[in-house]
Order: C-alpha cells, then sequence, then structure tokens
C-alpha cells in the first residue's frame, strides 16, 4: 500500500439544493474515484435547516471517512486536491506525484441537486499514467453521462475584451500561436488522418485560418476553403484555394452548400467561439455524411478574447468542453480525444478533438 497522506482541500462554500443532498464526484486528473461503484453517490448531509450552504468543511470530513479509506491506493503522499466553484459547477484541481492535473465536474440542473457528469477508469489505467506510460486527456470522453441539458451559461462565453474581433484582428499577424514541437505534432497527425493528397472529390474547409494552416508539406486538394479574420494573413496561405472573410461570432452561419467538405479543421481558435453550438450546427451541415471536424488546442490564447470557461479552465477541462460542443451540436458521433503533446512540461501541449458526422442510413 503507497503511504499517503489526508487530501488537503482548499475551504470554500458550495452552493447546495434545498433538499440537503450533493451528488458528488471526484475527479482525480479526470478519473472518478468513488468506491468500487461506477453510479453517481448519494451523500446526504445532516445542515441546520437555515443553512442552506455546504462547506467544504463537510466535503472534506466525506472525502476522507469514504474516499480515503476505501481507495488508499489511489493516493500517495504529496497528493492534494483543491476544489472551487466554476462557472459549470466545481472545478477540481490535483496534483499527483509532482504533475497538476485538473477536471470540471460539470453539473445539469437536476432537481436533487448537483448532477455530476462522470469518466469512468479502471485502476490499471490510472496506475499506468501515474507511470507515465499513458496520458489521461484521451479517457476524458470516454462513457461520458451528458446532462440532458446544455451545462454551460450565457455568462460562460463572455470575454473580457468584447470589442469587435474584426478590429481586433484587422492587422495581419504572421506569427504562430504554437512553437515548433506543437506545430510538427499537429501536422504529424494530419498526415495520420487526412485522405491522401490529390483524391478525387475531396476538399477540406480550414476554419479560423490564418497565413498558415500547419497541413502537411505539399498537401494538396482540389478544394481547400478557409475561413479567417484577415484576408492579408489568408491571401498569403499557399494550402488554400478559396478563402472567406467572416466573424464567427457575429455571423456564425456558414458560406457553403450543405454535405460539401470531408475534413473541417480547427487549429488553436475553438477557444474563442462564443456562439460554439451555432458553428458546431453549421460544422455538421456542411460536412459531408462520416466527414471528420478536428479541433486542436493548446494552453496558449489571446486570453482578452478568449471565452470566460476557458480561462478560467486547464486542459483536461478544456477537452470536456470542446467534446460537449460536438454532444450537444448534435448528428456527430462520440467525440473523442487525443493528445499529442510532443514534449510534455517542455514545449506547448497540443489536444485534439475529434468527430465524425453521422453516416446517413
Amino acid at each position: 500500500m503507497h503511504d499517503h497522506l489526508p487530501l488537503d482541500i482548499s475551504c470554500m462554500t458550495l452552493e447546495f439544493s434545498e433538499t440537503k443532498t450533493l451528488y458528488l464526484i471526484l475527479y482525480i486528473g479526470g478519473l472518478e474515484l468513488l468506491c468500487e461503484s461506477v453510479k453517481i453517490h448519494n451523500v446526504d448531509v445532516d445542515l441546520p435547516a437555515e443553512e442552506k450552504k455546504l462547506t467544504m468543511k463537510h466535503l472534506l470530513a466525506w472525502v476522507r471517512s469514504n474516499l480515503i479509506k476505501e481507495r488508499p491506493e489511489m493516493f500517495m503522499k504529496g497528493d492534494t486536491v483543491n476544489v472551487k466553484k466554476c462557472g459549470l459547477g466545481m472545478l477540481v484541481s490535483v496534483k499527483m506525484g509532482g504533475f497538476a492535473r485538473s477536471l470540471v465536474a460539470k453539473t445539469g440542473s437536476g432537481q436533487d441537486g448537483l448532477v455530476i457528469v462522470r469518466v469512468n477508469l479502471d485502476d490499471s489505467n490510472l496506475l499506468k499514467a501515474r507511470k507515465g506510460l499513458v496520458g489521461l486527456i484521451i479517457f476524458i470522453l470516454e462513457n461520458v453521462e451528458w446532462p440532458q441539458q446544455f451545462p454551460f451559461k450565457d455568462e460562460d462565453f463572455q470575454r473580457f475584451d468584447e470589442s469587435s474581433d474584426l478590429l481586433f484582428y484587422e492587422s495581419p499577424r504572421f506569427v504562430t500561436h504554437i512553437d515548433d514541437p506543437a506545430i510538427a505534432a499537429l501536422t504529424k497527425y494530419y498526415k495520420e488522418v487526412f485522405p491522401p493528397s490529390n483524391t478525387p472529390g475531396v476538399a477540406l474547409l480550414d476554419m479560423c485560418s490564418s497565413w498558415v494552416s500547419h497541413f502537411p508539406a505539399g498537401y494538396k486538394q482540389e478544394r481547400i476553403a478557409g475561413m479567417g479574420l484577415n484576408e492579408e494573413e489568408l491571401k498569403a496561405n499557399k494550402v488554400l484555394t478559396e478563402y472567406v472573410v467572416q466573424d464567427l461570432n457575429t455571423n456564425p452561419k456558414l458560406p457553403f452548400e450543405d454535405n460539401s467538405f470531408d475534413v473541417i479543421t480547427n487549429v488553436v481558435s475553438v477557444d474563442y467561439l462564443t456562439k460554439p453550438i451555432e458553428v458546431f450546427k453549421e460544422m455538421h451541415r456542411v460536412l459531408k455524411p462520416g466527414g471528420k471536424a478536428i479541433m486542436s488546442f493548446s494552453n496558449r490564447c489571446f486570453w482578452t478574447k478568449a471565452i470566460s470557461i476557458w480561462t478560467s479552465t486547464g486542459d483536461a477541462d478544456h477537452v470536456m468542453i470542446v467534446g460537449a460542443y460536438f454532444h450537444y451540436a448534435g448528428g456527430f458521433e462520440p467525440p473523442q480525444a487525443v493528445d499529442i503533446s510532443p514534449n510534455p512540461g517542455r514545449s506547448d501541449p497540443m489536444y485534439i478533438v475529434h468527430s465524425r458526422k453521422l453516416a446517413v442510413a
């Protein structure tokens, strides 16, 4: 058995339902670790009638009496957990063996309190992750039980700078927004999943494009459309056969016919979408049946223009957020996550959430 210490949980207050019942799932790096069950655990807390809040003191007591006692092998000396309120519910940040992980415990609008969307992963995979044999990111979207309603609020899509995006991007930026190793990893991934170059009838759309799309060297198709906010940048992108200047936050309608594209890409820009469901529905419309959408992102952004739920959460949360966009837009296969980070901790991380448009029967 590993040497473990009681987990440290920051002292704060969580709003809690009139029924005095909190449905709690504790996440450790994206993993559900509550005793031996994979079901939602009903935690009854005896509070005075006038008290309508559950403090971290109660949560800490429950964690120590139920979680650590039942699953001591999951925790080592030095592991810490911090819980705080965020737009989706509880943000649980975990430090395991010297590396930090975080994941939002998203909430629905269940009448019995906080209904948590869970990610299930068996112990063997956690131990592999702890040893660095596998990344946790790839498991985050496995077996997700999504709430019936979209779990985000309007304020989650507010930004520090609400000025015109066209004005913000008026001057061209001929720079890259991720470092060279991350770019190389993304290009390598594209090479593995793209249709072969010069395949008859194949069309690609690079959304939120710029002067470079990070496609494989020499990659060509009869049609590669680009959408972006700066015409000079788009004009300089040699891979594009056509381009459109459009602000998706003011007009999420894509100017393309139904069933037009085999692949849609979006590089480090999904975090700027203020109307993501509208955009993802449009992506579904213009994709061919079976067509693939690839959303790639890092931890780099213009933070004043990124949506608040993105800037207030971590990498693992971002995977779940983008996965939610696919799910609630409808018509996509269950989204999947890929961690293509080339040098964890030494260069920019790189994550992908992808899905395919459901094929027409």
